[in-house]
């Protein structure tokens, strides 16, 4: 996708269903802003799914049962990230904590 938003002027960007439970928000958030800034703001869409195969939990070390809660976490921390400043951010929760 990188590729695409720097060799790209008009083409909007966006997801297919990104598992959102499987990934870590910190590292998620900054992969998504630097196809932002590469593409010259052309993100628009970012569609995300909690998961349906107990395996693929399994794979990645996440929990099935808890995947809805961590995405909802998750998207707290990445709005944070988004709209933090040279300041830094910090968060508490039942599956990311961190400060800065």
């Amino acid at each position: 996708m990188s590729f695409v938003a720097a060799a790209t002027e008009r083409i909007l960007l966006g997801t297919g269903v990104l598992l959102l439970p499987y990934h870590h928000p910190v590292t998620l958030a900054k992969r998504l802003a630097t196809v932002d800034v590469l593409s010259k703001g052309r993100m628009r869409l970012l569609a995300i799914g909690v998961g349906a195969l107990p395996g693929e939990a399994s794979a990645v070390g996440v929990d099935f049962d808890s995947r809805g809660r961590r995405a909802d976490e998750a998207i707290d921390v990445m709005r944070l990230l988004w709209g933090g400043d040279e300041e830094g951010v910090s968060f508490q929760g039942e599956f990311f904590t961190s400060t800065s």
